[in-house]
């Protein structure tokens, strides 16, 4: 990974709200597994649904969070995107420790 891709990155995380950062966290916490939007609304019980989603929206826009190619059922059967963060780049300094 070039440095600058990194350096990227870095970049735009002080550029992220407050529910922004909340919605990458729990993204990262899901690791490979990643949650549909569905899913990720329990986390934010206080919001409505569509906030969730936006967020999902601004974050993959942002390259933070990708579609992963797969899909799992919702609570009433509906096929759902399963989304996941995009991996944090390797710092250069650690490709060759």
């Amino acid at each position: 990974m070039h440095k600058t891709s990194r350096d990227a990155y870095d970049s735009i995380k002080p550029h992220l709200n407050e529910l922004q950062r909340a919605v990458l966290a729990y993204f990262n916490l899901a690791g490979a597994r990643g949650m549909t939007s569905e899913e990720l609304h329990v986390f934010f019980a206080g919001y409505k649904e569509t906030s969730s989603r936006t967020r999902i929206s601004e974050l993959v826009e942002m390259g933070l969070v990708k579609d992963s190619g797969t899909k799992r059922p919702s609570s009433s059967g509906r096929a759902m995107i399963v989304w996941m963060a995009v991996p944090k780049p390797p710092k250069q300094e650690d490709l060759f420790s």
